[in-house]
């Protein structure tokens, strides 16, 4: 799936956020997002899954799809893990609950292996979620984000909380997983270096209030 943003505009309480961005993201590429703090990035990510409104501008999908269809192939991994109440099953299984996933459901040896990826160190489906450190929720919310095989992954500084550890294995998985879905294309906002993905389909890009350049 390919996004355009034209000449999209933000205001928060009469103050500008950000002005006249342009930028179309291709399918299957890697883009890290990078600025200054306040520049817009976790809000802009935000837009592409209609989570905020813009003030003027368009955003445009390669796709004719609703909201609905929207969140399930557009998934945000925020930089804070939403972790519901109940066992690592519970939340592993909470997107298919919904009707437009119903026909996504994994099975039992699925919803294991994907434990396997994500927690190496082993974990139990039984588990309750609550339970678990910020390292593991975070990892958590990626299995689960990745078990609805999403067409554009957004991640917001999914490890800038984690320890070292966790942080390494939080970006083995979104590597992995736009390596072996050469059509997706992820939207990564990170501090630190890109070199976790072992792939030349990646763009830099720098985003300040005026605009959103590949960075040079």
């Amino acid at each position: 799936m390919e996004i355009s943003l034209k000449d999209l505009s933000l205001d928060f309480d009469g103050e500008c956020v950000f002005k006249g961005i342009n930028f179309s993201f291709e399918k299957g590429k890697f883009y890290f997002l990078r600025g200054d703090s306040g520049c817009g990035k976790s809000t802009l990510l935000k837009i592409l899954v209609k989570l905020q409104q813009v003030k003027s501008g368009e955003v445009s999908y390669s796709e004719d799809l609703n909201v609905i269809d929207l969140r399930r192939k557009v998934q945000l991994l925020p930089q804070l893990p939403v972790i519901f109440t109940g066992t690592v099953q519970d939340n592993l299984l909470a997107p298919f609950t919904l009707p437009v996933n119903a026909e996504l459901k994994p099975s039992m040896a699925t919803l294991e292996e994907s434990l396997k990826t994500v927690f190496p160190e082993g974990m139990s489906l039984d588990k309750e979620a609550d339970k678990l450190s910020q390292g593991q929720k975070q990892r958590l919310a990626l299995a689960r984000v990745l078990l609805v095989k999403p067409e554009v992954l957004l991640c917001d500084e999914p490890t800038s909380a984690l320890d070292s550890a966790s942080r390494q294995i939080v970006d083995q998985c979104i590597n992995r997983f736009f390596e072996e879905n050469t059509d997706s294309t992820v939207i990564y906002i990170s501090h630190h270096d890109e070199h976790f993905v072992k792939s030349t389909r990646i763009e830099n890009l720098h985003m300040t209030k005026e605009a959103l350049k590949v960075a040079k």
